[in-house]
């Protein structure tokens, strides 16, 4: 027997057991697909994680078998699970993904539902960031005066004493009531939504100028910074967006030494490149 004869078996069932495993991603994404029509979003971040795992590549048009084509996005569908499941800054992450964001913009459903998703998130976000309401001060009513006790019959009446004439006192002129100041969470509403967008370009314009306050100066410039790091992955580490990253980071790290950004709210890469620019 030849050596070829030998092996040619072996080669077969070699093809035979790998082949499956090489199509194992896109059943994944297949069932996934599915289970998201049903809502069942559990299943979808297990079975879209695992198509991730075997091609991390967004397509416009994948062969999933037969002549069935669908959109290959795992990184949409796992995080409209996280967002199903209350998880904003889940969902965040995997729509932030620079891959991920590239891709998208060229899709107009998956772009609406992912803006959709990012402005509910906002909205959660901002509302967190208002301060807590002053509790109503309880109206204090005057004491009720007293009647004086009926006098018995057959008491002499004295002439009513002759009034003793007291200064006018003036009261003090009503102060103009004050207008109440805006919350953190109102003056940084347009930047936090212009940022869940991916409208990068917006929030460096809207926090070209510092709030006074230094609480809502340190959001304005890590907001800066977060959207001028994102641009910046897509223009070269070399660019002006880089540049202007590292000085809204340096910026926030004077405002307040201590404090750091929110690790559900802004993607990993930018926490380590907040801390070490």
């Amino acid at each position: 027997m030849r050596a070829s004869d030998f092996l040619r078996p072996l080669l077969v069932l070699a093809a035979l057991f790998a082949a499956p495993a090489l199509a194992d991603w896109k059943d994944d994404y297949a069932r996934g697909l599915a289970a998201a029509r049903e809502g069942r979003w559990a299943e979808v971040s297990r079975l879209m994680q695992s198509a991730l795992a075997g091609n991390a590549q967004p397509a416009a048009r994948l062969r999933l078998y037969g002549q069935r084509y669908e959109v290959y996005a795992p990184q949409h569908y796992l995080g409209l699970a996280a967002l199903r499941s209350g998880d904003c800054a889940g969902a965040l992450r995997w729509w932030n993904d620079p891959a991920h964001r590239s891709f998208v913009a060229g899709n107009a459903a998956l772009a609406g539902v992912e803006a959709s998703g990012r402005s509910d998130c906002g909205s959660a976000i901002a509302a967190e960031t208002k301060p807590p309401a002053t509790p109503p001060v309880a109206e204090t009513k005057p004491p009720l005066a007293q009647t004086p006790p009926a006098k018995p019959p057959g008491t002499p009446t004295r002439p009513p004493a002759e009034p003793t004439q007291r200064p006018v006192v003036q009261a003090p002129p009503a102060e103009s009531p004050k207008p109440v100041a805006n919350s953190a969470g109102d003056m940084l509403r347009p930047a936090i939504d212009a940022y869940l967008a991916g409208r990068y370009a917006e929030v460096l314009r809207l926090t070209a100028k510092q709030d006074a306050n230094a609480r809502i100066g340190w959001h304005q410039q890590t907001l800066r910074a977060a959207s001028a790091w994102q641009l910046s992955q897509l223009d070269g580490a070399a660019s002006d967006s880089a540049t202007t990253a590292r000085n809204a980071a340096t910026a926030a790290r004077k405002l307040d030494p201590a404090r750091r950004p929110d690790a559900a709210f802004y993607p990993p890469r930018f926490l380590t490149f907040f801390s070490g620019s």
